[in-house]
């Protein structure tokens, strides 16, 4: 029995209909969930004055893998800011002592392992950062706030900048310049204009391409982000440092990114050791210019 049903879930699950029938399925009960938030388990909040909602962390975490990860992320977290946090979770049990953790928290069903595109708009805060569960913060930044009087999102360039294997598949994605860079997901500040006018549309991008995709969240928010016009600024990254593990994946999927993925563009350095100390009398051709700058330059890692 359990052979035939699986033979029954492959083919299904070869066929373009039935993507799309899921994908479309999910954007409706994820529309339904988003408009109608308010009827889940609320919500205890330590103060309801507008300041304690101006700023604050939000997190997702589904499954209870996520959400124990998260309890450690969170834990770490309290340690550099007084800010308030807020959870959305699927978890139905959570302690007291859990509980202290957070100025409020909300119950909503996870639709599949992305689910942060449903609810990120749901957000209590003017201004928000929103961490992933595995995000470890060991130095304060609550100062990514202050950025939001002048941008409405901020975030990192991800090692993924434009993958090729995304883009033979997804039309808008491939017509974005290569320079416009994936931004990782696992860190994203925004205001309440970004909130209400950019964020909230995340979910039709993302069911629309969910089977070119992947189910990967990043390829719908480079189109969400190029076509909403977002002001935006890019982190430096030492506000998200990935693995080396990661680092070497990127390094060895060259099928999927495609061979020009992190190949420098432009090289900036002087050539010449001794060009403020006296008159520069030889020349190099083109050849050996770019040899030597190919030779002196750091590695690209992000």
């Amino acid at each position: 029995m359990r052979k035939k049903l699986k033979i029954i879930k492959s083919y299904f699950y070869s066929k373009t209909f039935y993507h799309k029938i899921k994908s479309f399925l999910l954007s409706k009960i994820s529309f339904i969930l988003r408009k109608y938030y308010k009827v889940f388990y609320t919500i205890k909040e330590k103060n309801n004055c507008l300041e304690s909602n101006e700023k604050g962390y939000i997190f997702t975490a589904f499954g209870e893998n996520f959400y124990k990860e998260c309890i450690n992320s969170v834990r770490i977290l309290k340690k550099t800011t007084n800010l308030p946090i807020h959870l959305i979770t699927d978890q139905k049990e959570i302690s007291d002592s859990e509980k202290s953790l957070f100025f409020s928290w909300r119950y909503m069903p996870n639709l599949h392992v992305r689910s942060k595109v449903d609810y990120i708009s749901l957000s209590p805060f003017n201004k928000t950062i929103y961490l992933d569960t595995d995000i470890i913060v060991v130095k304060k930044i609550d100062e990514l706030f202050k950025l939001l009087d002048n941008f409405d999102i901020l975030a990192t360039l991800d090692t993924a900048r434009k993958r090729e294997n995304i883009s033979k598949k997804i039309k808008e994605y491939n017509n974005i310049p290569y320079s416009f860079g994936e931004v990782n997901s696992g860190l994203l500040c925004f205001n309440k204009y970004a909130k209400d006018k950019i964020l909230k549309k995340w979910p039709s991008y993302f069911y629309k391409y969910m089977n070119q995709s992947g189910g990967w969240d990043q390829p719908s928010l480079r189109i969400l982000l190029w076509k909403s016009k977002a002001s935006l600024y890019i982190l430096p990254p030492e506000f998200n440092i990935r693995s080396k593990k990661l680092l070497e994946k990127v390094k060895k999927n060259k099928d999927l990114f495609g061979v020009e993925h992190m190949s420098p563009r432009i090289y900036h350095m002087h050539l010449y050791d001794d060009i403020y100390k006296k008159k520069i009398n030889y020349d190099m051709n083109i050849k050996e210019m770019i040899k030597e700058a190919t030779k002196n330059a750091y590695d690209i890692t992000y």
